[in-house]
This record gives structure tokens, C-alpha cells and sequence, in this order.
């Protein structure tokens, strides 16, 4: 039996790693395209929210 949940990986201080097929929605419903692999912001300092974009390492 092949096991299709996502994985989601939730690291302190750092971002919240999704692996898998999900919908993604923003406060309004609406979609927000991404690519199967994508990493969400965990911290508040992306300036490419909710994706992270590695600010947490300053």
C-alpha cells in the first residue's frame, strides 16, 4: 500500500517544510499556487509571505 499524505515538518525557529500534495488557501479562500515541495514561513520575517525565503538566518 503506497502511502500519499503529505509531510509536513515543522522546525523551530525556522520553516515549516511541506512535502506533498496540498491546497494551500489564504485568509480570503483563495488558492496560492506552489510547486509539491515548498517551505512556509515559520518566523515572520519573509518578505515573501507565507514562503519563506531564509530570513530567519539573519
Amino acid at each position: 500500500m503506497n502511502d500519499t499524505r503529505p509531510i509536513i515538518t515543522i522546525k523551530s525557529l525556522g520553516p515549516i517544510s511541506v512535502n506533498g500534495d496540498v491546497i494551500l488557501l489564504d485568509e480570503n479562500g483563495h488558492e496560492i499556487k506552489h510547486k509539491s515541495r515548498f517551505s512556509l514561513c515559520g518566523c515572520g520575517k519573509s518578505n515573501k509571505m507565507p514562503f519563506c525565503d531564509g530570513s530567519h538566518k539573519n
